[in-house]
């Protein structure tokens, strides 16, 4: 008799702890989908170091900066422009 439950029991896939969380998520609605999602990166934001936020938002940081000195260089050359002007008035 465990002969056979054994033999049943390797034909049965026991789905793994992933399998079973993604199912409860799936079967989620959308708008409670979206939610978990939000608390998972929020979590794992909250477990990051430092440095690994610095790394993984670099692209953005580097972004926002290049448009500050962007402006910057612009509002300088319109003021360099403005005394210009006024000087050869």
């Amino acid at each position: 008799m465990s002969e056979a439950f054994e033999k049943i029991g390797d034909q049965i896939s026991i789905p793994s702890p992933k399998q079973l969380v993604a199912q409860t998520i799936y079967n989620l609605k959308t708008e409670e989908r979206i939610q978990q999602g939000i608390e998972e990166v929020k979590e794992l934001d909250e477990e990051m170091t430092e440095h690994e936020w610095y790394r993984k938002n670099r692209d953005a940081i580097l972004f926002v900066l290049g448009a500050g000195a962007l402006m910057l260089l612009l509002s300088l050359s319109i003021i360099l422009i403005l005394i210009l002007e006024y000087l050869s008035l």
